[in-house]
């Protein structure tokens, strides 16, 4: 996850002390973070979108909890500032704003891997989701753009290919074939050499971010339920990729960045 602006000091606390009288063990560790206030007062000097989740940002509690093992990171906002940010985008006024989102994707133990990164935020971590989501009230995708930085890939002979597409219906679900992505629309490959001979940067764009009339023009969604696949509304799509065939296999492939350019409104 991808997060541009943090302004805060952090209240760390180890999430394998003993649980506290009245828990049991394998209960959420919750772990909160104070963020001055000092946010408020700044001046709007950058997009008005980015200034007002800078200044909930700055003024709201960063909520860490642990549970299998694994981090999940909550805001609480304060409730007066909330209302007084919202205030400030016009009913019915469009707004644009960047989301980003990174990983590695890596190969199983047969040597494979495929994956759905997705567009929408009710299936990947977007940072500033969750301040967007008191601030405006509907959303829809115009664009996308994802890079990628291969890492190396070995397959037992000559090169391999990881094919790339954006699936304009797709939501989170991997695709299962290489040729179910290389009949989508625009497809294109990866190519990754045998072992260090090299690696290289791949960009794939769509919308906003590439031809024009390459993504369909969603309906609105409320930001609670940010994509549905029929029909195409809000958030809806993702990037199909998969590789052709068995390379090394438990290692890192690929570095991902993936941007979403994302309109917002509210309602009166």
């Amino acid at each position: 996850m991808y997060h541009k602006h943090w302004n805060g000091k952090e209240i760390t606390k180890d999430a394998k002390t003993p649980p506290a009288a009245g828990t049991k063990s394998g209960d959420p560790v919750r772990v909160e973070v104070k963020v001055g206030t000092k946010g408020v007062a700044r001046s709007l000097s950058c997009s008005p979108v980015q200034s007002a989740i800078d200044t909930l940002l700055n003024t709201g509690t960063r909520v860490v909890e642990e549970e299998g093992g694994a981090p999940k990171v909550t805001w609480r906002f304060n409730a007066d500032v909330m209302t007084m940010l919202k205030n400030m985008f016009h009913a019915g006024k469009t707004y644009r704003f960047e989301l980003h989102s990174l990983g590695t994707l890596s190969t199983s133990g047969g040597g494979t891997f495929a994956a759905a990164l997705s567009a929408s935020p009710g299936s990947t971590s977007f940072a500033e989701w969750s301040a967007l989501l008191g601030l405006f009230d509907e959303c829809r995708l115009r664009g996308s753009k994802l890079v990628t930085s291969s890492l190396g890939f070995t397959p037992p002979v000559g090169l391999s290919s990881i094919i790339v597409a954006f699936d304009q219906q797709n939501i989170s679900t991997a695709p299962t074939t290489p040729l179910q992505v290389m009949r989508i629309a625009g497809s294109r490959p990866i190519h990754c050499w045998l072992g260090d001979k090299g690696s290289g940067t791949s960009t794939f764009t769509v919308g906003s971010y590439g031809k024009k009339g390459s993504l369909t023009t969603r309906l609105w969604a409320e930001v609670s339920t940010p994509a549905v696949q029929s029909p195409m509304t809000g958030m809806v799509g993702a990037w199909d990729i998969i590789t052709v065939n068995a390379g090394t296999a438990s290692a890192a492939i690929i570095n991902y960045f993936v941007t979403v350019d994302v309109e917002l409104r509210s309602r009166a």
